[in-house]
């Protein structure tokens, strides 16, 4: 008994995990802190990050707008950080896109 305590213990103790949450606020805050809100289609992608087939930068056609104001029809995107990606925003999509403007 003593020995299959010790080998259940083991493989807990030894086992590595990783794990990853992306874990986004409730849309009602998000609306809150955003700088503008606005529904889009995609019409272009003007450019990816560097061999990769992740979308840097997209040209959108904008749907409706909700909250700020849409000064520009480009979305530039973060790349992503671990295993949390970025949106693969492909053309003919439509999005519900949260802007912050104060965010590169």
């Amino acid at each position: 008994m003593l020995r299959r305590a010790l080998q259940v213990l083991f493989v807990l103790v030894s086992y590595q995990v990783f794990a990853c949450t992306c874990i986004y606020p409730p849309i009602p805050q998000r609306f809150d802190t955003a700088n503008a809100v606005f529904k889009a289609k995609i019409v272009e992608v003007v450019a990816y990050y560097e061999n990769t087939k992740q979308p840097k930068q997209v040209r959108f056609r904008l749907l409706e707008d909700f909250k700020g104001t849409v000064s520009s029809d480009f979305i530039y995107l973060s790349k992503s950080v671990g295993s949390c990606s970025s949106p693969n925003l492909q053309v003919g999509s439509t999005w519900l896109i949260f802007s912050d403007a104060s965010k590169n």
